[in-house]
């Protein structure tokens, strides 16, 4: 009988330490070593070093490895070494370590998985344009080749985790087999539920009082066209007061500047607050001072198999949501708990809805008392840790049947 204090996990992942991910942060190194899993986790530094480091994360050991591709390469049998100790091998998006993870699921008879959260290759091939321009990009290439060397990985993955419904659906058409594809989708900290959050000095620094107050949490790249949150604004200010709030940061400088020289070009100053990057801890305070929170995804192959983190924490602070359609998840959470209101990616659809929960805001605080409700019912972090353990659960029994 399998037992959670007998199994040992590798996760190799894409993302650099130290790094804020929820749910690396929330699930893996919080939740599992809780429950008796041992961990060994392998990653980038975001820190230069020049040989294999050891370092700790909330009592987990973890491996950095320094160089990208070359330093997974010159410390291949190290990594072979941990693989071979632990029963399950699962990788976070990244491309080389998919590969490495194939190759030593192999040779070492061990189960791989591969968590899918996003479609970063074609993020890629999207960021390089439609006209005959994009040939002269290299974003072009490298996603053109990376979605290849991910269909690879995706074939040759025992299983795959993928962010959503919407995804495990795309990768079918995608001739990826539906019985390896298990969606394991985003979730929340219920503590927020339970803390009395204070953003009286977000609403007095702002100068948010007698304003209604809607709040966008996400990146600011240029591929989310955030231009149309500014074309809101601009239809809004002549309606009632209102600000809005943009929470985070661009990965590339140019990308919030281009929104905010489009602000001041629109005369709106006044009225869009660029926040800049906020710590994870902080962000409810943000979200608490907002009357309405927002999620406009593009409807493109990338975000309609996305599973947008920012609905769960503005779920979890109680706030009523406008948000489109074309994102399968946003459309099936709302359509399942009515929190909101889900509508046409347009932005003459989303003045309408903003609209009406200002001149109803009663409705509005229903909508936000479902949307709290539907968080610790069904998508807190404990949740979906119990889901991914008895995945783990389900992977290895079946690895023992076919052993026998």
């Amino acid at each position: 009988m399998l037992r959670s204090d007998d199994m040992k996990l590798l996760i190799m992942t894409d993302y650099n330490y130290p790094t804020d991910n929820p749910y690396l942060e929330e699930i893996i190194v919080k939740n599992l070593p809780l429950r008796g899993y041992k961990l060994n986790l392998i990653m980038k530094s975001k820190k230069r070093i020049i040989s294999w480091t050891e370092d700790y994360w909330n009592h987990t050991l973890i491996y950095l490895i320094p160089g990208g591709l070359i330093g997974q390469l010159f410390y291949f049998k190290k990594i072979r070494r941990i693989a071979s100790e632990c029963d399950i091998i699962q990788v976070r998006n990244d491309i080389p370590l998919g590969l490495i993870a194939i190759f030593l699921s192999r040779s070492l008879k061990k189960p791989f998985v591969f968590r899918y959260s996003h479609l970063k290759a074609d993020t890629l091939v999207l960021e390089a344009g439609e006209n005959v321009f994009r040939y002269f990009n290299l974003k072009f290439y490298k996603g053109t080749l990376g979605k290849f060397l991910t269909r690879i990985i995706l074939r040759n993955a025992q299983w795959i985790f993928t962010i959503s419904d919407a995804m495990k659906e795309h990768l079918v058409e995608d001739g990826i087999d539906s019985e390896k594809m298990i969606p394991v989708t985003s979730g929340t900290d219920l503590s927020i539920i339970s803390k009395k959050i204070d953003s009286s000095n977000i609403i007095e620094k702002f100068q948010l009082k007698n304003h209604m107050v809607l709040c966008y949490v996400g990146t600011m790249n240029r591929i989310r066209n955030l231009d149309f949150l500014i074309e809101i604004i601009e239809k809004l200010k002549n309606e009632f007061p209102v600000k809005l709030l943009m929470v985070g940061e661009g990965k590339r400088k140019e990308d919030l500047n281009h929104l905010k020289n489009l602000t001041k070009q629109k005369d709106l100053e006044e009225y869009i607050i660029f926040t800049g990057k906020v710590p994870r801890s902080e962000v409810p305070k943000y979200i608490s001072a907002a009357d309405i929170c927002v999620s406009s995804l593009p409807p493109n192959k990338v975000f309609r198999t996305s599973s947008p983190l920012k609905l769960m924490e503005y779920m979890s602070m109680g706030k009523p949501i406008v948000c489109n359609n074309e994102n399968v998840e946003q459309r099936n959470i709302i359509s399942k708990n009515q929190a909101g209101m889900c509508v046409k990616y347009d932005v003459g659809e989303f003045v309408k809805a903003i609209e009406y929960l200002n001149e109803n805001p009663g409705i509005a605080k229903e909508m936000g008392i479902r949307g709290k409700k539907y968080i610790q019912e069904n998508r807190s972090y404990e949740i979906l840790a119990d889901k991914v353990e008895k995945e783990y659960f389900n992977i290895l029994s079946l690895v023992e049947c076919e052993n026998r």
